[in-house]
C-alpha cells in the first residue's frame, strides 16, 4: 500500500486578509453612502457647508449617495459652490473611497 502525500491543507492567511480588507472596505462605503450630507459639515469649512446646504436645498440632495451621483459640472453651477467648495469636499469624499459622478 503506498501512501499518497496530499498538499498540506493550511488556509491561505494572506488572501484571507485580502477578503477581510477588501469587505470592510465595501461596507464602509454603504455606510457612508447612507449618511446625510449634514454628517459631513463638521468635517468641511463654513464655505463649503454654506454651498452644500444651497445644493440640498435646490437640488433636493439629502444623503452622500445623492451627492455623489452628481458631476463635478453640476455642483459648479451651484450658487456658493465654487472651485474651493469641490476640492475640499472631492478630499472627504476620496478619503472614503467615493468620487462624484458615481452611477448605482
Amino acid at each position: 500500500m503506498s501512501i499518497i502525500e496530499l498538499p498540506e491543507n493550511k488556509p491561505n492567511f494572506k488572501s484571507i486578509s485580502e477578503v477581510r480588507a477588501k469587505l470592510t472596505k465595501e461596507i464602509s462605503k454603504h455606510l457612508y453612502l447612507s449618511l446625510n450630507v449634514e454628517d459631513l459639515f463638521e468635517k468641511l469649512s463654513t464655505r463649503t457647508v454654506n454651498g452644500l446646504k444651497k445644493i440640498i436645498d435646490y437640488q433636493k440632495v439629502g444623503t452622500v449617495k445623492d451627492l455623489v451621483q452628481m458631476s463635478e459640472q453640476e455642483l459648479l453651477k451651484c450658487k456658493n459652490f465654487g472651485n474651493k467648495s469641490l476640492h475640499e469636499t472631492k478630499g472627504l469624499l476620496s478619503a472614503m473611497g467615493l468620487d462624484f459622478g458615481t452611477t448605482f
